[in-house]
């Protein structure tokens, strides 16, 4: 049997033939043809207002894509370590030194990469770090010059920040190298270019697992392992890393150690570090 339908599935969402206000929007009324079932087709919402609709319905959680989108700020979780909540470096020394951190604080929680490189006061393990930065735009400047920093895990295994944006940073064909955004320094490049343009905010949600070592900490009997979402995208999936990385404060002792941020002499920003122990 066939009625007289239109061949797709409308929405219902309503009982009323009054326009209808959903989501802080006022769809059209007074549509009062009745099909062959006798159903109020001012009921019906059409394609277009679907999709404004979708535009308008509560944020939810970002879910992982291979689209890189700017995140909003992710707030740490009851079980997370604050690294930095924008108010003190009370948390952080400078590399290889007790004296206090010196990154110049800025307004609105962000910390600038200045005056070398800084360690928390802090050992870590197997940990998920969130790290939220913004590299500057610096159009003159080339290759590893352009907003270049670095996210150490244990001190010794970095995850390269860079402006690694843009068509004339990697041409069609052309592979991304482990020294640009994302790659595991010297290690592996990130499976996607998921960088944002210079003064965007980014994410790296880094999961580490520390590498297992001999009762007596002196061999490694496992390697450490990255998984690292940049921007929403996992860019690695169970990576190994070997030795330290190139311009790391060297091999972690007993599987441990601190979170290093590098100064490569750029100011580059940071905001929201915080980090949980699995």
């Amino acid at each position: 049997m066939k009625f007289g339908f239109q061949r797709r599935r409308p929405l219902l969402i309503a009982a009323s033939a009054a326009a209808v206000t959903f989501g802080g929007m006022t769809l059209a009324a007074g549509r009062q043809q009745k099909t062959a079932l006798g159903l109020d087709t001012s009921l019906l919402v059409t394609k277009d207002e679907v999709a404004a609709l979708r535009g308008q319905l509560p944020n939810r959680a970002p879910v992982p894509t291979d689209t890189p989108r700017e995140l909003p700020s992710q707030p740490p979780p009851k079980n997370a370590i604050v690294l930095f909540d924008g108010t003190n470096l009370n948390n952080w020394r400078k590399r290889g030194s007790d004296a206090p951190a010196t990154w110049k604080l800025e307004p609105g929680g962000v910390m600038v990469a200045s005056g070398g490189d800084i360690m928390t006061r802090r050992n870590f393990r197997d940990c998920r770090l969130h790290v939220e930065f913004n590299v500057p735009s610096m159009p003159q400047a080339t290759g590893q010059g352009r907003g270049n920093s670095g996210v150490y895990l244990l001190g010794a295994y970095e995850v390269q920040v860079l402006d690694s944006w843009g068509p004339a940073i990697q041409p069609p064909g052309r592979p991304l190298g482990d020294n640009e955004c994302g790659g595991i320094y010297g290690v592996a490049a990130p499976r996607v270019n998921a960088t944002l343009p210079p003064g965007v905010w980014q994410t790296y949600d880094i999961h580490f697992e520390a590498p297992r070592m001999s009762a007596d900490g002196m061999t490694i009997l496992r390697k450490p392992r990255l998984t690292v979402f940049h921007n929403g995208v996992k860019i690695h999936d169970q990576v190994e890393v070997g030795e330290p990385t190139t311009a790391s404060a060297g091999a972690p002792k007993n599987g441990e150690g601190p979170i290093m941020l590098q100064d490569h002499g750029n100011p580059v920003r940071y905001r929201n570090l915080w980090l949980v122990p699995r």
